[in-house]
């Protein structure tokens, strides 16, 4: 739960505050680098689905290759 075990009220304000989660320690950065662009505040700057698969694409095939 990317949350834990926080409230709902306690998620809600988090978000309203532009707080974002912070890294897992099992993900990559560049995954997380594209996460926190699908949390930008507003929708216009957040990344397309095309984007999205292409970027995501693109990191997976550097991880494998590493």
């Amino acid at each position: 739960m990317p949350y834990g075990r926080m409230k709902n009220s306690e998620v809600v304000e988090r978000v309203q505050k532009g707080i974002i989660l912070d890294k897992p320690k099992a993900c990559f950065k560049e995954v997380y680098d594209v996460m926190k662009k699908c949390w930008a505040p507003l929708p216009e700057s957040r990344p397309s689905f095309r984007i999205l698969k292409d970027t995501l694409l693109n990191v997976s095939q550097g991880i494998l290759v590493d």
